[in-house]
Order: C-alpha cells, then structure tokens, then sequence
C-alpha cells in the first residue's frame, strides 16, 4: 500500500546548496556541465535543465518536493477538524475512524474539493487517514472508558471538588497510621500496611475498557452542557460547510409522556339526563322492543290518567 511505501531510487536526494553553486560555476564560465556536475554529487541532466531555463529567462525554483504538491484539505482546514475532534471528544461524543473518514469525504464533496475518495462507500480510504494522524500527532487512537451518560455528566466540579477534599483527608490519615510504630499483631488481624493497600484498591474502580479518536494522551474531561448554534460558524475555513455543521452534538428532545388511559367524548351539556330520557320514550321509533319495561310503565301511567279522567267527570 502507499502508506507502508519505501522509496527505492535515489531521486532528488541531491542538496539545493550545492546545486546553486554548481549552476553559478556553469553560468560564470569556471567548469562545464560535467565537472560541475561531479565536483558537487548532482545530477548533470537536472543542472543542464536548470540553467536552460535561466537563459530562457523564466522562474527556476530549485528543490520541488516529489509525489503529490498539496493535500486535499489546506493546512488551517485540517487544523479546525482536529480542534472539532478533540471538541467533541471533551463532550464524550468521540468521533471513530469510520465516523472520521465518513466527515472527510462528506466535508470535500460539499465544499467542492477534488478528491479520490470512494464514491461507494462515502468515505475517504485509510491511507488518509494514517496520514492525518501522521501530520497531526496530538490525536491518537484508542479504547474509550465504559462509563454511563448520568456518570459522565455527574461528573462536574462540585462532586471532582468533593471527591478529590474527602481522598486528601484519607490520605493524610493513612499517612498518620503509617508513621505510627507498629502494635501487636495476631494471625487473625493482618499488618497495618496491608489494611492500607486494600484501602486504597477499594477506593480505586477498576472498570473495563471498550476505536475512539483520543485528544492529548492523558487530557482531563470537563463535560459541559451542549449548545446548538443558532446559525452557521462564520469564522471557520471551510466554504460551505464546516465539521460542526455535517455533525452536531447530538440533542434529545424532551417528549412529554402522555399517559395510556383513553380518551373519552367530550359534549356540551344543555339539560340533565332524565329530561333526555323522557324525550327518548316520547319518540315511537326509538324502542322496538315491546317488551320494554318503560313501555309497560308509560302504558300503566296513561290507564291510570284515563281512570282519574272519568271519575272525575262521573263526580
């Protein structure tokens, strides 16, 4: 691969010092081409292409570097994309390789950059990559804690203040303990250093490891509340978009936990039930059953207003 490259010819390895002094000799008329080129270890067809130029009257700049001229992210671009990883990184929201790779070809396709990435796979290769960790030697691979979110944003200044006052008071008793001399220990009971190196191992967590790119080996994390910006970064390098842009903090929205019981229908209440059922027994298509009781009733009223009716008139 062109990572793992190892130069084999002995291309430009020639010194621009000498070389200038040997164009200067050839210029001035004291050697010729071929003595110059051996009394100063350069290459005689580079010196005579070199002076050809000068006589022509052009620009001869001496010591071009080989292989490719620039990269395809500019020297103040690459160092805003090692600011935003390390950024994010002190957020607990690191970027892996694969996230990595996948922000560089997204940041050269929107702001127009030529590239060799993979159009497939919508990534930029490993070979990049190895050589952005190369020319950027703060930033290093590695294997993030496994802690939890609540663990992480517990831990802010107040309870590192009150963690770190409560081990110096430890300490200070452990070190009154160990310059005490020593009392009459039994089998049962072990020494006093012991008791103190099983203190300290209770008091250290021991918690397992889980690709992450990683800021300053050895940086204190300082978790701090995310901020969505409002508009687009205005002093960043890029053109169109910049890493914050294509990848934010991640924000979860609050959602409001509506509960499971349901929902009934809502009326306007104009009169009172009983009114409502009366005007119900009154309409003749309503019940169809004849054996309804409140029929029955209805009928057993009416006889008895019939009754009352005729008695009354017989009096």
């Amino acid at each position: 691969m062109v990572r793992t490259y190892k130069k084999k010819t002995k291309r430009g390895e020639w010194s621009t010092d000498a070389m200038k002094t040997a164009i200067d000799k050839v210029l001035s008329k004291e050697m010729g081409y071929k003595k110059a080129a051996s009394a100063y270890t350069v290459p005689q067809t580079t010196l005579e292409r070199y002076i050809k130029k000068m006589k022509k009257g052009g620009e001869v700049t001496i010591g071009l570097p080989l292989g490719p001229k620039k990269t395809i992210f500019t020297p103040k671009e690459e160092d805003e994309i090692e600011a935003y990883l390390k950024y994010m990184e002190e957020r607990l929201f690191g970027l892996t390789t694969i996230e990595l790779r996948r922000l560089a070809y997204q940041l050269s396709v929107k702001n127009g950059k030529a590239h060799n990435f993979n159009t497939d796979k919508k990534m930029a290769g490993v070979d990049w990559l190895k050589g952005f960790l190369k020319r950027h030697q703060n930033l290093s691979i590695r294997k993030p804690e496994a802690t939890s979110a609540a663990r992480a944003m517990g831990f802010n200044k107040v309870a590192v203040i009150t963690t770190v006052s409560s081990t110096a008071t430890i300490s200070s008793h452990t070190e009154t303990l160990a310059t005490l001399p020593e009392a009459t220990t039994t089998s049962s009971t072990p020494p006093r250093t012991e008791l103190i190196a099983e203190c300290y191992e209770a008091l250290t967590p021991t918690v397992v490891k889980t690709p992450v790119l990683e800021p300053e080996p050895g940086c204190s994390y300082s978790p701090k509340p995310a901020i969505r910006a409002a508009c687009r970064d205005l002093t960043s390098s890029f053109e169109n978009a910049s890493p914050s842009d294509i990848l934010p903090i991640p924000s979860v929205q609050r959602t409001k936990n509506r509960k499971q019981n349901r929902r009934g229908k809502t009326a306007i209440i104009t009169s009172t039930p009983y009114k409502n059922e009366l005007e119900n027994l009154k309409k003749p298509g309503k019940t169809s059953n004849p054996n309804d009781p409140r029929l029955k009733r209805n009928a057993k009223n009416k006889q008895k207003t019939k009754q009352s009716d005729k008695t009354q008139k017989v009096q």
